[in-house]
């Protein structure tokens, strides 16, 4: 089955109901002191409430996503989890002999991470995937309990090779450098080689 292109289209309507929100936000005033101990302050809310309102451009936004190469596609997991709609990024390196790379944000990120870097990855030799995890961006989320980290690993496993990748290497930071490690723990013939930008001891 072909997988066809995806474009970010945001409805006006949606637009205008966060706007509206936006302007009924009640923000309490909580004292710049409690601030270290009790998390923001109205004041620095109040700043984000106003930037989103009258700076922030969303259509703009969107239109330097769309110019990601994005697709959706059903991955299929085990345990009954069923197909998952998977949306990432797509990018193909020109040269010839090029490495697959499976990408993996972490939190709160999304998919939008791998836009600095995507451009030198794919001159450096890199077919580049980036998937969004489940439930962030435009990814599915699971419709049943029980899916862990590893049903994460298996989804990019299997898109990887739905996309004709059969052996690559894998990238992830936060979440995302779990999720590698288990891409590498459970599935070796598959993965070459992992970076990973969080490194817990045990």
């Amino acid at each position: 089955m072909a997988i066809s292109p995806f474009k970010l289209s945001v409805p006006d309507e949606e637009l205008s109901l966060l706007n509206q929100k936006l302007k009924l936000a009640r923000i309490p005033d909580l004292p710049e002191s409690l601030a270290d101990d009790n998390g923001l302050t109205g004041q620095s809310i109040r700043k984000l409430v106003d930037f989103w309102l009258n700076d922030f451009d969303w259509r703009k936004e969107e239109a330097e996503l769309n110019k990601l190469p994005q697709f959706p596609t059903p991955v299929d997991i085990s345990d009954d989890f069923g197909p998952l709609d998977v949306h990432f990024v797509h990018s193909k390196s020109s040269k010839t002999n090029s490495t697959p790379l499976l990408f993996f944000h972490g939190w709160p990120g999304n998919f939008a991470e791998i836009t600095k870097g995507l451009k030198r990855l794919n001159d450096e030799g890199f077919d580049v995937v980036a998937p969004s995890l489940p439930g962030y961006g435009f990814t599915a989320y699971p419709r049943k309990h029980g899916f862990d980290l590893s049903k994460v690993a298996e989804m990019g496993t299997k898109l990887m090779i739905k996309l004709g990748y059969q052996r690559f290497v894998a990238q992830g930071g936060d979440w995302g450098s779990m999720i590698v490690k288990l891409v590498a723990q459970d599935y070796p013939d598959n993965v070459m080689a992992v970076h990973a930008q969080l490194c817990i001891p045990r």
